[in-house]
């Protein structure tokens, strides 16, 4: 059996490297867009208890990974 001995060129690498840019600056822009959108139909109060919540939230997420790591005893 011959199979050869790289699957992707670099070139290839490169391209796929590009098209995810540019698809995540197109998610990006468009999820500030509809974040604008939000906004301006719903107002700044929600907004901003939103944010606050989302906020709280990644601190516990972000604490109690560093208080897992702490605890865990090294071998």
């Amino acid at each position: 059996m011959n199979l050869p001995e790289k699957y992707h060129s670099s070139q290839d690498l490169e391209l796929a490297r590009t098209k995810g840019q540019v698809v995540g600056w197109i998610q990006g822009g468009a999820a500030v867009i509809v974040g604008g959108i939000l906004l301006n139909l719903l107002g700044w109060v929600p907004a901003v208890i939103v944010v606050g919540v989302v906020a709280w939230v990644a601190y516990k997420l972000v604490t109690r990974a560093a208080e897992d790591e702490e605890e865990t005893p090294d071998v």
